[in-house]
Parts: C-alpha cells; sequence; structure tokens
C-alpha cells in the first residue's frame, strides 16, 4: 500500500499493537465493549489466576488509542460509545463518578 493509501484508511482493528503507522490519526471512536475470551478466562482461573475484566478491557481500549496522534504529544479526540468503557476510561483519568458521562 501506498503512503496516501495508508492516510486514508478510516477502520483500525482492535487488536492493533505496536505499530506508528496510524500516528496522523486525529480522531479516534473505540466502538468495542471488550471482554476477555471466555475460554481464556476459565483457563486462566483454573491456574489460579485472578482475572480483573475491567482492567483488561482498559488496557485494551489504552493501547488502542496510543496509536493515534496523542502518541506524538498531539491533541485528539476520542469518542467511547459504551457507557462501560467509557466510564473505565474517564475513571483512569481521574474523573469521579458524579462526573461520569
Amino acid at each position: 500500500m501506498s503512503e496516501n493509501d495508508i492516510r486514508n484508511i478510516t477502520f483500525l482493528p482492535q487488536t492493533l499493537r505496536g505499530t506508528n503507522m496510524w500516528s496522523h490519526k486525529k480522531v479516534m471512536c473505540y466502538i468495542s465493549n471488550t471482554h476477555l475470551h471466555g475460554s481464556i478466562s476459565s483457563f486462566l482461573q483454573g491456574k489460579g489466576v485472578d482475572i480483573d475484566n475491567d482492567v483488561f478491557a482498559l488496557s485494551q481500549m489504552i493501547q488502542w488509542i496510543f496509536r493515534g496522534c496523542i502518541r506524538n504529544g498531539e491533541p485528539m479526540t476520542v469518542w467511547i460509545p459504551c457507557q462501560r468503557m467509557r466510564h473505565l476510561f474517564l475513571k483512569w483519568l481521574g474523573y469521579k463518578e458524579a462526573e461520569l458521562f
């Protein structure tokens, strides 16, 4: 793909990791309500590993958001329509329960 083709892509997979190819993106919309896959969760719990589904979801979302221009210290607009994910993110940013929307 040419650099211009890459710049015009408007969909980034949720599982995107470890690339700077999207660092020009200034607006991102995280539309997933992320949960650890049930079989993975069952396996880990069977081995005595405690699972915090919210921490898993938040870490996935932060990694995805960090693919955009925020990694370059530039302002970014992020839309998170799922209330659960938005609240996890806002709490992580330091908002209080009464300030959530």
